[in-house]
């Protein structure tokens, strides 16, 4: 008889479970299975996982969710079944409303559903429990159509004690149904899974449970079902599965409309309006021409109101002070957008086409990526809630799962295994492999670490929790806009923004409308150059003006690239030394050849391009089309052209060729090469030249880039380079406030910066602001940035300043800031920064004198009340180094070189903070150095103490993990 199963709880329920859709599915198969249920409490989240594993089987898919019922003054814990669309929603609106406790107010509108009360509780068995909650179980009959009491035995003990439960039901005529629990697949690996994730759930350490306290919460097969329940009780799980009429997967979305009453028309008026103002009303005919077919186009693809919608909110972010990118991915090909001003790449100029992004001839939705400046998103997200209210805007939901490295320090965590090996181990891991296998594979360090038994005990309990959901998170910049209430179709939570339960492929499908608003920081940063710009009196240029700028190729092909986005990577600038970019056109160049697989064809670019090496191109009709690339096809645009032109295709069909072609749709290709080459044929070529051409197609579809999205990034990549070049004071000023002093990047930021003469300098109380000034070619640090200087304290000195002129000695900073507005221990801070090295005395000898000066502030009426100190030149000494490291996070006032005896002979100095330790034969030491502190691996040798000074020599070819060759301890002066 078949069973179908009806209680199972899936890994969504992070820690209760750890049933996997795919893999449940799979097993249900193998013991033929003809129906799977999932369900965790209030939620809807293993649905399309469900939905998906069944899509292709012979199983049909339950949804089903437990939940709280009040009935009275009693609570009864149950699982609700979806048996119609009608269910559905009523489902929806129940979880929607947030509670933990349905009461029959809550359930007043319950049809489409059925309720099955859990009865695994041991009351359940108790005659007496049973007769006094008759009541509440006939009202909960009453509230449900279809209500059920589940049986649940999991023991031999119950199987006589549940006899208590089925006279019961049976003598009040209630249905029932065999409702065993599943936690896991099986009593092996399943549990084992299950019990790490229940740990990493409840952050608690593993515990040796003996195998006689597991409870048998795995998946039954049928035999088993059908020995341990009866007869009628399985055929009812059936006669239920039989009634349900649901399918999950349906449209529920409506784009959003605008209020408006012909959007067409609304569009095209603003269209017309934007090409105008951008040509000063003498527009070319080629633009009006691809305006006119844009627009029927998306007229008929019925997105009229989805320009006028993304067009809305680019406007509110261009008029209130949000930076908005030149545009991202195939939107950049629409002249539609470029008129509109939601991108600012002229897509004719530069060749971009509109088939790239809206193709009349594949029916899909449009995505016009925006990215905006990261600090301000929010505001955006903001707009959008309040102009079309907070139900119809939302996030979208991600579930972070359990990779390689997550999954190995998870396990170090659960077994309590030592930091240093699970570091160790997971170090050597890399992001790249899908599980242990493969990585043991491409990885030779952790094959060799795996010969170790200690580790491969490790990876064996990793590899059992690998991929499962852990946690959850919302999309990096989807937001979903529907034309009605989403509380009514899908799961939403609340919060400062409703996040949409399901993720993004679920919604797509089920045809929601995502609106991908990305946060990107480089257009904070370029916000923050112009701020800068504008509050030093100058005039913020515009870049497209200044696109052949000599200043902007200098700084670009000498590699002066720190915070130059998209290009400051080592593999870059090796590429940029290749290629020697001298064009916007060459930037886009090099951003779409820096990839896996184009790579290959950097050599051969620069060749053509420096050294002018001669190439022979298949059939003149390409020669307009790549030369531009040299002969090489880099763009997917470009075989777009090549379609056209030789074949005689449309934009649309030429698009779909080079979807075949990318996708490897092996029977759409085939037909789309016999028109390709019957085109290429009717257009005057040779069988043999057309059969060259479509090769030439085939090997680079799968390499060509999106240009509409490599040349409008190269707009940005092409502003920062100019201001580095042109406003280099406001550039690098914006650079440090957004990096702290103790960061990597501080340290690049200082060495290039000598290329324009700058220097970074110390704070001082009567110079720095908050944060970074920029005085006499120098920048300043700011009061905010010296650690352990409460920000109160740095305002109060500040606003001292402001009001009562700059402190003239130390007595009067004293005497003006009492001990209310600083701490003796903030006192010192600022002496170890360096902040009043200006006025003459030594940091050791305030040091020395800091408590009697502490206690002189606080009856001095005047400077000659306070201790006698001699002034004398700063004696830089190793502690001097150690406190202002301390101090700042680096030190700016002197180098390392001049603490030791011979400057001229070492290899990288470090200072030893700590005592060193041993590990493992290394010696490992604590070292400073000027811009960075860092543990050193050192092959054991010289004794050495804290405050030693060592150079150090390191392999140079791996820069990314170096390997410490040599080192010896200098003599400190």
């Amino acid at each position: 008889m078949a069973y179908c199963q009806l209680q199972t709880i899936s890994s969504f329920s992070f820690g209760k479970s750890s049933i996997k859709c795919g893999e449940y599915v799979q097993k249900g198969k193998k013991l033929n299975y003809t129906s799977l249920s999932t369900g965790d409490i209030n939620s809807a989240a293993s649905f399309p996982y469900l939905y998906k594993a069944c899509k292709d089987t012979d199983i049909k898919p339950v949804y089903g969710s437990f939940i709280n019922v009040k009935v009275g003054d009693a609570t009864y814990f149950g699982e609700v079944i979806i048996l119609s669309e009608q269910g559905y929603l009523n489902f929806m609106r129940l979880i929607n409303s947030h509670k933990d406790i349905y009461d029959d107010q809550d359930l007043e509108d319950n049809s489409g559903l059925s309720f099955i009360l859990k009865t695994e509780e041991s009351k359940f068995k108790d005659a007496q429990f049973l007769k006094d909650s008759n009541p509440d179980f006939f009202k909960l009959s009453k509230l449900f159509v279809n209500f059920y009491f589940g049986i649940e035995i999991y023991s031999k003990e119950e199987t006589q004690t549940v006899e208590v439960l089925r006279n019961f039901v049976k003598e009040h005529s209630y249905n029932y149904l065999a409702f065993p629990k599943v936690m896991y697949l099986d009593p092996d690996s399943g549990y084992k899974a299950y019990e790490i994730l229940n740990c990493i759930a409840n952050k608690t350490l593993m515990s040796a449970q003996p195998e006689s306290d597991r409870h048998p919460f795995f998946l039954l097969s049928q035999n088993s079902a059908n020995q341990i329940y009866k007869s009628d009780e399985i055929e009812a799980t059936q006669e239920l599965v039989d009634s349900i009429n649901f399918e999950f997967m349906k449209k529920r979305g409506e784009v959003l409309k605008c209020e408006l009453a012909d959007s067409a028309a609304t569009l095209k008026e603003e269209v017309y309006k934007g090409i105008n103002k951008i040509f000063q009303n003498n527009v070319p005919q080629e633009y009006l021409d691809r305006l006119a077919y844009e627009l029927k186009v998306i007229h008929q693809m019925h997105f009229d109101d989805y320009f006028l919608i993304v067009s809305d909110y680019v406007n509110y972010a261009k008029t209130n002070d949000i930076k908005v990118g030149p545009g991202r991915g195939s939107a950049a090909g629409s002249l539609v957008s470029f008129a509109l001003n939601i991108t600012t790449v002229d897509p004719i100029k530069y060749g971009l086409f509109f088939e790239r992004f809206l193709n009349p001839l594949r029916v899909t939705m449009p995505d016009i990526d925006i990215d905006f400046q990261d600090d301000k998103r929010q505001n955006v997200i903001n707009y959008l809630r309040n102009k079309y209210g907070s139900t119809r805007v939302a996030l979208i939901i991600t579930y972070s799962t359990l990779k390689l490295r997550s999954a190995v320090r998870q396990i170090g965590t659960v077994f309590d295994i030592p930091e240093k090996r699970i570091t160790k181990l997971s170090s050597c891991l890399s992001s790249k492999s899908k599980n242990f296998v493969e990585e043991k594979a491409n990885n030779y360090r952790f094959k060799k670490l795996l010969q170790d038994k200690y580790y491969q005990d490790i990876i064996s309990k990793a590899e059992i929790i690998l991929n499962y959901p852990i946690n959850t998170s919302t999309h990096a910049s989807g937001v979903i806009l529907s034309n009605t209430d989403l509380n009514v179709n899908v799961p939403v939570s609340i919060g400062d923004v409703n996040i949409v339960g399901y993720e993004q492929s679920i919604l797509e499908d089920m045809g929601y409308l995502k609106m991908d608003i990305l946060a990107l920081n480089y257009l904070t940063l370029i916000s923050n150059i112009e701020k800068k710009i504008v509050e030093n009196g100058k005039q913020v240029p515009n870049i497209h003006e200044h696109l052949n700028d000599r200043n902007t190729f200098e700084i670009l092909n000498q590699n002066i690239l720190v915070d130059i986005p998209q290009i400051e990577s080592f593999g870059m600038q090796q590429t940029i030394k290749q290629i020697k970019p001298a064009s916007i056109m060459d930037i886009s160049s090099v951003l779409a050849l820096y990839r896996p697989g184009p790579k290959e064809n950097i050599p051969v670019y620069s060749k053509r391009k420096n050294l002018h090496t001669p190439y022979v191109l298949v059939s003149p009709l390409l020669k307009s089309i790549l030369r531009d690339t040299f002969g090489i096809i880099i763009y997917q645009e470009q075989i777009l052209q090549i379609a056209q032109k030789v074949a005689g295709f449309d934009g649309g069909k030429a698009d779909l060729l080079r979807r075949a072609i990318s996708k490897k749709k092996v029977a759409e290709m085939e037909k789309l090469k016999k028109d390709f080459i019957q085109g290429a044929i009717d257009n005057g070529l040779k069988q043999e030249e057309a059969e060259s051409i479509y090769g030439l197609i085939y090997e680079f579809a799968n390499y060509g880039f999106n240009k509409s999205h490599s040349l409008a990034y190269s707009f940005i990549t092409y502003t920062a380079l100019y201001y580095k070049a042109n406003y280099s004071q406001e550039f690098y000023q914006a650079c440090l406030e957004k990096t702290s002093l103790s960061d990597k990047k501080f340290v690049k930021l200082v060495s290039e910066m000598r290329n324009f003469t700058y220097r970074v300098i110390n704070p001082s109380v009567n110079e720095s602001k908050e944060t970074y000034s920029f005085e006499k070619g120098n920048f300043r640090v700011g009061l905010n940035q010296i650690k352990g200087l409460n920000s109160k304290v740095a305002e109060c000195i500040i606003n001292k300043r402001e009001i009562g002129g700059e402190f003239k000695s130390l007595g009067d900073f004293l005497i003006r800031m009492p001990e209310s507005d600083i701490s003796e221990k903030e006192f010192k801070v600022l002496i170890d920064s360096g902040a009043f090295d200006e006025f003459g005395y030594a940091r050791s000898v305030l040091n020395d004198k800091i408590g009697e000066l502490m206690m002189a502030r606080n009856f001095a009426e005047s400077e000659t009340e306070l201790p006698l100190m001699q002034k004398g030149e700063n004696d830089f000494n190793i502690r001097t180094f150690t406190l202002e490291f301390n101090a700042l996070g680096v030190v700016l006032s002197r180098g390392i070189n001049k603490l030791i005896k011979d400057p001229a002979n070492f290899f990288s100095l470090y200072l030893i903070s700590d005592d060193p330790s041993e590990y493992n034969g290394k010696t490992i030491v604590k070292g400073i150095t000027n811009y960075q502190s860092r543990t050193l691996f050192l092959p054991q040798g010289e004794t050495l103490h804290k405050n030693d000074i060592i150079s150090i020599r390191e392999e140079e070819t791996n820069y990314a993990n170096p390997r410490i060759l040599s080192y010896k301890k200098e003599i400190v002066i």
